[in-house]
């Protein structure tokens, strides 16, 4: 599993199985951009490194939807992402 947090501020907190990253975001109209993608470098165990890419896919992202509590990101590499708000 992974996390993304997208603050008021444009911040984001990124949570991997092993890693953790900081990005920035814009948005404009359906078009979002994630930039400044940092990520921490610890070895992570075959099937868990995969879940880390994910994450190395927010730089792909070319279009979102939102639709109640989940988060489509659409990428131009065509691995779409897809997210749900945790209460």
């Amino acid at each position: 599993m992974i996390l993304i947090e997208l603050t008021r501020s444009s911040a984001v907190n990124l949570t991997g199985y092993c890693n953790r990253g900081l990005a920035t975001y814009t948005v404009n109209g359906s078009i979002i951009n994630f930039i400044n993608l940092s990520l921490t470098e610890k070895a992570c165990p075959f099937a868990a490194g995969q879940w880390e890419g994910y994450l190395l896919e927010l730089i792909n992202v070319i279009s979102f939807d939102l639709n109640e509590n989940k988060l489509s990101l659409f990428t131009e590499s065509d691995i779409d992402l897809f997210f749900s708000k945790i209460e």
